[in-house]
C-alpha cells in the first residue's frame, strides 16, 4: 500500500508524549509490576463458541522469498508519516519482509552504516473480516516478539492490529475503529490491547490514548511463539471485544462503555489486519524515558509470524439482555434540556426551569456507562421537577443522574439539592467539585421505589446560582441483589465500614491530617480517608448475590504527593478497566481532598466482585470501597 492511499494520521495509533510521560517508569519497575500482578492463570479462559474459519494465512514459501501479494499488501514509506513519532522507513525489500523457509513470516528492523533504520509493515488485501449481526468474529495470530531485551531492545515496537475497512474509502481515524491485538515496546516481554474509537482528541474513548488494557505480562513471548487473539462478540448485550493471550481472556471492553453511535461506527463493520515492526516513537520513548532507538539498540531484531486466522461464529442470534437492578418494569432515559440522542429521548416530563446547551467536548473518562455526548452538552437549570410516569406501581428502580458543569470554572459557584420522592439524596451538591473540573461528566446513582400510581418524582432545588441536570435514567429489571460491604482499606473498622479485608497484595499507610470531604456526596468517615492500601493489589469481595447488580463506590484521598502526575494508576472491575491513568490529586483538585468514583458492576456466578489496582507511576492507592445493592 502506498503512503497516498490512506492519510498518515489515520493509519496508526498516535502515542503522544503526554501519554508516554504517564507510562514513563523504569523498565525494570514496569516489568516487575506487570509480572507481579497479572498472572494469566488467574484470568478468564477462552470464550466457547462454534467457530468457522474464514481466513487462514501460512508462510510456506522458500527462504528469502517475498509475500503473496494477492493475499498481502506492503505499506511502504517513512515512519514519520504515521503520526506516531517512529523513525524507520517501511520497505518491501526481502531484507526487511520475507519468508524464512521454516514456515514463518519475518519482519526485521535493520540499521545501516549511516544510522538509518528500515523495517516492514504489511496488511491483508481482504478487508471484510466482520461479525455477522448477532454473531462473533475473531482475529488470531501465533508469533514471536523480537528476541531482544535491555538496552539492545530500546525502540522496538512490534504490533498485530486491525483497522476498520472504512479507512480505505475515506473514513477517518479513530471513528472507523482500531483494535490493537498485540503491542509491546523495548523488549519488555509484555502485551498491550487497545480499542480506539470516537473522535480525537478526547471524546468517549479518551483519544488518542484509547480504551486499553495497560501493560500485561507475557512471559516467554520474546523467546517463543504465543497466540494473540481478539473476539468481537455481537451475540451478547452489551456487545463486547475480548482480548486473549494463549487462550486466556485478560481484557474486555463492553459497548456500554461508550455511546451506541460511537460503538457502532467503530465496531459493527468489517476490518483488515496489519503487522508491523516500528522503531522509536512516543510509546517506546515514554516507557524508557529516553529517545529511542539509541546507539545501544541492536540491529536485526525481528518479529516472526507462523500463522494468521480469522473466524466467525453464530449469527442472527437475538442478544441476551443484561439485567439491571430493580423489580420494576419499564425504563426511561431523558436528555434533559435537549433533543433525542438515542437511547435517550428528548426532554420530557418536567415542570419549571430553563434550558441551555454547549458544543464543548465533555470528558466521560471518569464515568461508567456514560450517556451520549449530546446528553452532557445540553441541560435544564433553575428550580424544576421531573415526574416520570408509566412505571410499575411500587416497583424498585435505579435512578442515574448525569451532570457536567458547562458554565462555571471553579467550585462553589453552583450548589443545589436533589430530592427523589420527597427524600433528599444530594445535599449542597457541586458538579464542578465532584467531577474535578469543568466539562467533566459525573453520575450519581440511587435506588428508588415508584409510587402506587407508577411515578418517580425528582426535584432540583437551587442553593447557589441554579440547580442543573443533563440526563436522567430510570432503569428497571430483575430482582434486586442482596448483600454488600463497606471496607476501610488499610485501616480498622470505622462504622459502617469494616476493617480492611478481602485483599491480596499491597501495603498499608495512614495519616492524621484532616481530609476535606466538601466535594463528595455521601462521604465515608474521616478515618477511612486517613488510611489506605497502596501498591499493586486486588480486592475479591464475596457473599454477594450471584449475577446481582451492584454500585461500586471507590473512595480516594491523596495523602503523600503535593502535585499532579506523581501517582497514576488504573482500576479494573471484573476484568473491565474503569479508571485509566487515574490521578487522585488531579481529580480531587489537591492534597487531603476526598474524591469518589462510582461504577455499576455485576457479581459473578459465585457471588463475587473483583477490583484490581494497577500502578502506572509510583503506587496505586485506595482508601475505601463500598459495594452497595
Amino acid at each position: 500500500m502506498s503512503n497516498e492511499e490512506v492519510p498518515s494520521r489515520q493509519r496508526r495509533k498516535w502515542f503522544p508524549l503526554r501519554l508516554a510521560a504517564l507510562l514513563a517508569v523504569g523498565i525494570i519497575l514496569v516489568l516487575a509490576a506487570a509480572l507481579g500482578f497479572f498472572s494469566p492463570g488467574s484470568l478468564t479462559k477462552a470464550h466457547a463458541a462454534t467457530w468457522t474459519q474464514v481466513f487462514d494465512a501460512k508462510f510456506t514459501g522458500a527462504s528469502g522469498t517475498g509475500l503473496n501479494t494477492s493475499v498481502w499488501k506492503y505499506d511502504t514509506g517513512p515512519g514519520s508519516s504515521f503520526g506516531t513519532g517512529e523513525i524507520e522507513t517501511m520497505t518491501n525489500s526481502t531484507n526487511n519482509v520475507y519468508q524464512d523457509g521454516q514456515g514463518h513470516l519475518v519482519i526485521k528492523a535493520l540499521r545501516d552504516s549511516n544510522g538509518n533504520w528500515t523495517s516492514g509493515r504489511i496488511e491483508t488485501q481482504e478487508d471484510d473480516f466482520a461479525a455477522p449481526p448477532g454473531g462473533e468474529f475473531a482475529m488470531q495470530a501465533t508469533l514471536q516478539q523480537p528476541n531482544l531485551s535491555g538496552p539492545a531492545a530500546l525502540g522496538y515496537w512490534p504490533a498485530f492490529w486491525s483497522l476498520g475497512s472504512g479507512i480505505r474509502s475515506g473514513g477517518s481515524w479513530p471513528g472507523i475503529g482500531e483494535i490493537d491485538i498485540l503491542e509491546d515496546v523495548n523488549g519488555l516481554s509484555s502485551v498491550y490491547g487497545t480499542l480506539h474509537c470516537g473522535v480525537d482528541p478526547g471524546g468517549p474513548c479518551n483519544e488518542p490514548d484509547g480504551i486499553g488494557s495497560g501493560q500485561r505480562a507475557c512471559s516467554g513471548c520474546q523467546t517463543g511463539f504465543h497466540t494473540y487473539r481478539v473476539e468481537v462478540d455481537r451475540s451478547v448485550s452489551p456487545e463486547q471485544i475480548r482480548w486473549y493471550l494463549d487462550g486466556v481472556n485478560y481484557f474486555t471492553v463492553s459497548a456500554n462503555q461508550v455511546d451506541p453511535t460511537t460503538w457502532a461506527n467503530a465496531v459493527d463493520h468489517s476490518f483488515f489486519i496489519i503487522f508491523d515492526l516500528a522503531m522509536g516513537g512516543g510509546f517506546p520513548n515514554g516507557v524508557s524515558g529516553t529517545t529511542t532507538p539509541t546507539s545501544a539498540t541492536q540491529s536485526g531484531g525481528a518479529m516472526l509470524v507462523s500463522d494468521v486466522s480469522v473466524y466467525t461464529a453464530n449469527g442472527n442470534v437475538t442478544p441476551t439482555p443484561t439485567a439491571t437492578a430493580g423489580s420494576g418494569s419499564g425504563s426511561v432515559q431523558i436528555n434533559a434540556g435537549g433533543p433525542a440522542a438515542s437511547p435517550f429521548v428528548a426532554d420530557t416530563d418536567y415542570s419549571g426551569g430553563s434550558t441551555a446547551s454547549v458544543t464543548n467536548t465533555i470528558s466521560t473518562s471518569g464515568v461508567t456507562n456514560p450517556a451520549p455526548q449530546a446528553v452532557y452538552q445540553s441541560n435544564r437549570y433553575g428550580n424544576f421537577t421531573y415526574t416520570i410516569p408509566g412505571l410499575t406501581a411500587n416497583g424498585s428502580y435505579t435512578v442515574r443522574l448525569h451532570f457536567a458543569e458547562e458554565y462555571w470554572s471553579a467550585a462553589g459557584k453552583r450548589i443545589f439539592n436533589v430530592d427523589i420522592n420527597g427524600a433528599q439524596v444530594l445535599t449542597n451538591f457541586d458538579i464542578f467539585a465532584t467531577a474535578g473540573g469543568e466539562y467533566k461528566a459525573v453520575v450519581e446513582q440511587f435506588g428508588a421505589t415508584a409510587s402506587s400510581s407508577g411515578t418517580i418524582t425528582i426535584q432540583f432545588v437551587t442553593v447557589t446560582d441554579n440547580a442543573q441536570i443533563n440526563g436522567i435514567e430510570i432503569l428497571g429489571g430483575g430482582a434486586p441483589p442482596s448483600g454488600g460491604v463497606q471496607i476501610n482499606c488499610g485501616g480498622s473498622a470505622a462504622s459502617p465500614f469494616v476493617a480492611d479485608t478481602d485483599f491480596s497484595g499491597g501495603f498499608t499507610a495512614s495519616v492524621t491530617n484532616t481530609i476535606s470531604t466538601s466535594g463528595v456526596t455521601n462521604p465515608a468517615p474521616q478515618a477511612v480517608y486517613q488510611s489506605n492500601r497502596y501498591g499493586n493489589f486486588t480486592y475479591t469481595v464475596p457473599g454477594l448475590t450471584a449475577n446481582g447488580s451492584y454500585t461500586v463506590r471507590l473512595h480516594f484521598a491523596e495523602e503523600y504527593w503535593s502535585a499532579a502526575g506523581k501517582r497514576v494508576f488504573n482500576v479494573i472491575i471484573n476484568g473491565t478497566q474503569v479508571l485509566t491513568n487515574f490521578d487522585i490529586f488531579a481529580t480531587a483538585g489537591g492534597e487531603y481532598k476526598a474524591v469518589v468514583e462510582q461504577f455499576s458492576a455485576t457479581a459473578s456466578s459465585s457471588g463475587t466482585i473483583t477490583i484490581q489496582f494497577v500502578t502506572v507511576t509510583d503506587n496505586a492507592q485506595v482508601n475505601g470501597i463500598e459495594i452497595l445493592s
